[in-house]
């Protein structure tokens, strides 16, 4: 059987970054025999070098079921079943990246994905993955001790439904968050919850590479971020000089296209001699919206040469925030709020914010202007909450600002709250209300208390007839 390659999200550019860049993972083409020989002793489930989980008995292996060595195209590994896997840890910190590449195959004998609890092919429900985890440290037998998850980012997947007998390659990489001690590359198979199906999957040629000391490092944009068309600057750490007082500069490839950076590549914008930033606005380079970039940064050391850097990539699919603050409100001082009190009133602020979530949104609900006394007090409840609850314990009027930032753009919007001495007072500030059907009042009403009603009637009735002028020709 022949390694049939379907390159889906290669990374790889012309001349590689294998030459330049330090492999990680030992036995990642699970070619030590001594694990074999001892796993058939029955003194090791997992490979040379590997660690796992769900690896009791044959559910990793080179082997079958009756531990008969099966080893596809003269190497790889067999992971059977359910939620099982082997992964390599190796210390890192925050800002370092990885990349990671691997294989993955399913067998036309015994496939991945059939079977099940009724019998059928339940293809769709199982996986083959292959990521990146970022932990706070090792793991420990103490659970005081142990690391914790931090992040994980999956490099590639196939399903139970994939053709069989082919070899599909993937490749990708991640950058450490922060309080990262530990980063662990995972090879794994996985059922969807509450399905359990059978089969196996074949994976082989598992490498991770991490950028030498000669190689450009600390990309921002972080690598495969979401950003927004208005990016304007390209930023990385250079390599130290490898003889003191030497400078280094960088040139910078950047392509929308596949990243084969060559000269003959007419997409390919170079930006030539720089430090550890350019400008695209300065170059006059304008990036599409919703568009994945490729980039590389080669560093020219006088004593070494030039170092090709590792590939990058962002794309321009984040979207800036929208923010609507909600409509205004004419409230009053005694109104009912539930709060049981009638010195004070409180609120609900009901922003909206809209985003992509491409980008952590930061949101945030300020007073921004206000008519009312200095001893006033406005206690907003969660000021990062876009719908939130403010109280107020006097008259008056009030302006609040909700703002929205996420790593593109930034957008905000404002909305008015009036307190007022009574309902009525509330009523005519409020220009949607009811009593603006009557633009000079109600006529009727002539105690001002928004209502026409007998007490009106008896103001009117002990004045009945009375005379306001002797200009009228009446009588005091």
């Amino acid at each position: 059987m022949s390694r049939n390659l379907i390159v889906l999200s290669m990374l790889i550019f012309a001349g590689g970054f294998a030459g330049a860049a330090v492999q990680l993972l030992e036995n990642g083409g699970f070619e030590a025999d001594p694990w074999i020989e001892q796993f058939n002793e029955g003194t090791q489930n997992y490979p040379e070098g590997w660690s796992g989980w769900g690896g009791s008995g044959w559910h990793v292996t080179t082997g079958n079921a009756n531990d008969v060595p099966y080893i596809l195209d003269e190497k790889a590994i067999t992971i059977y079943w359910g939620d099982t896997g082997v992964h390599q840890p190796i210390a890192a910190s925050e800002g370092d990246f990885f990349i990671f590449t691997g294989q993955m195959n399913h067998p036309t004998t015994d496939p991945y994905g059939a079977g099940g609890p009724l019998g059928g092919v339940l293809s769709e429900f199982r996986h083959g993955i292959l990521r990146i985890e970022f932990w706070t440290g090792p793991w420990d037998p103490d659970p005081a001790q142990s690391g914790v998850l931090i992040s994980s980012v999956e490099i590639g997947r196939t399903n139970g439904g994939d053709p069989g007998e082919t070899w599909f390659d993937f490749t990708g990489g991640a950058q450490a968050p922060a309080g990262t001690g530990e980063v662990r590359f995972v090879a794994m198979v996985y059922d969807e919850p509450g399905e359990v199906v059978d089969g196996k999957l074949y994976f082989d040629d598992l490498a991770a590479f991490a950028p030498d000391a000669r190689q450009a490092d600390n990309p921002s944009p972080p690598y495969d971020a979401a950003v927004g068309a208005n990016l304007d600057v390209l930023s990385w750490t250079a390599p130290e000089p490898n003889s003191p007082g030497d400078t280094v500069v960088c040139d910078v490839w950047l392509s929308p296209d596949e990243p084969n950076f060559v000269t003959s590549n007419p997409t390919a914008a170079k930006f030539v001699d720089t430090a550890e930033s350019v400008s695209l606005s300065q170059e006059q380079f304008t990036l599409t919206p919703d568009t994945t970039y490729f980039w590389r940064v080669d560093c020219r050391d006088p004593s070494v040469g030039t170092t090709e850097g590792m590939v990058w990539t962002f794309n321009t699919g984040d979207m800036p925030p929208t923010v609507e603050a909600g409509d205004d409100q004419y409230v009053w001082i005694y109104m009912s709020d539930g709060d049981g009190d009638d010195t004070k009133v409180t609120v609900t602020l009901s922003g909206v914010i809209e985003d992509d979530g491409k980008s952590e949104v930061a949101t945030e609900w300020t007073l921004n202007y206000s008519e009312t006394a200095e001893s006033t007090n406005v206690i907003i409840g969660d000021a990062a909450e876009p719908q939130t609850t403010v109280s107020i314990d006097n008259t008056g009027w009030f302006q609040f600002l909700l703002t929205a930032d996420d790593s593109v753009g930034h957008d905000e919007d404002i909305v008015h709250v009036g307190v007022y001495p009574s309902a009525c007072e509330a009523a005519k500030g409020d220009p949607s209300d009811w009593y603006s059907r009557y633009p000079g009042g109600l006529t009727g009403d002539v105690n001002n208390d928004c209502q026409t009603n007998l007490k009106d009637l008896a103001i009117v009735a002990a004045t009945w007839l009375e005379c306001m002028s002797e200009k009228l020709g009446c009588q005091l």
